[in-house]
């Protein structure tokens, strides 16, 4: 760690650190090849090609050093350059036995492939394999979805994942609505409906609301998305909704004054037909008695 530290402002020390770098990539214990592979980082600035090879040493016989988070700047600084020797530990990194690495691989693989085209197959392996993999992939769709020049491939992913049969896999996805950024995007407002739909939101519809409620701009142009959100609410998580002891009650009530802000927006603005789907939604939960009925009747008033 002292050397990699010197090395950052100290390129010159490379040649006089070298031979104890390649003693310590293939040190017994793998906390001290984690530590070697730290001390490569600078020198991905000026010998790629021996930063590179001293990370594949290091994580050649134990692949938890491939699945340190240092290693993802060799990963994404090596993998079009040296992709021969890259390629395959991913690869390895895909079946560990750790579930952690397992799903390290499967992040690489799904990010080579969003931003190089690399690994489709393996992609098409991470989506029908385990947990591990699956959630790997779903964490990277979620990451970079919100970028306009990913959003395509990310959308696809997403919309693979969002019904998934395992709950974690599904957690994975939840950074996609902690925020409004996916909305500014013109087709994130379908995205975020579609997912709303999905048993991703029914898991857990705290994230969404909050970001809405934070949202400080107009609400019109996510109308579809919060009156799908009462379509939710209303019908398969009505039981949910009603229970007190369960987080989402206490959703509803944030989620009432964002409804509320949207009507009144849409009767400021001329739009009749959100002002009706909005009085529609609330005769709903007041007929199937979602939050306290005095708390939506104080909202509307």
């Amino acid at each position: 760690l002292a050397m990699g530290q010197q090395l950052w402002n100290h390129a010159d020390l490379l040649e006089r650190f070298r031979p104890v770098i390649v003693r310590l990539c293939k040190d017994p214990h793998p906390a001290v090849r984690i530590a070697a592979v730290r001390a490569c980082l600078p020198i991905l600035n000026v010998d790629k090609s021996f930063a590179i090879e001293c990370f594949c040493e290091a994580s050649s016989e134990d692949l938890r050093v491939a699945a340190c988070r240092e290693a993802v700047y060799f990963f994404s600084t090596g993998m079009h350059s040296h992709t021969e020797r890259l390629a395959p530990l991913v690869i390895r990194m895909l079946e560990a036995p750790q579930a952690r690495v397992a799903e390290a691989g499967a992040q690489e693989v799904a990010a080579r492939w969003l931003f190089n085209d690399y690994f489709m197959a393996e992609l098409d392996h991470c989506l029908q394999g385990g947990v591990p993999q699956r959630k790997g992939v779903a964490k990277i769709a979620a990451r970079f979805v919100a970028e306009a020049d990913h959003f395509d491939k990310c959308s696809r992913l997403i919309e693979r994942l969002k019904d998934d049969p395992n709950e974690e896999v599904r957690q994975s996805l939840h950074s996609v609505v902690r925020s409004t950024d996916i909305l500014q995007l013109p087709e994130g407002v379908a995205l975020v409906r579609s997912f709303v739909q999905s048993q991703a939101f029914r898991d857990d519809p705290t994230g969404l609301i909050r970001g809405l409620d934070g949202h400080v701009g107009t609400l019109m142009p996510f109308s579809d998305v919060l009156l799908s959100m009462c379509d939710q609410f209303v019908g398969p998580l009505r039981d949910a909704c009603r229970d007190s002891s369960l987080t989402i009650s206490h959703d509803i009530s944030v989620f009432v004054p964002i409804l509320v802000r949207l009507h009144e927006q849409a009767e400021e603005s001329g739009n009749t037909q959100i002002v009706n789907q909005c009085l529609d939604a609330w005769d709903a939960m007041f007929e199937r008695r979602i939050a306290v009925v005095h708390e939506l009747a104080t909202a509307i008033g």
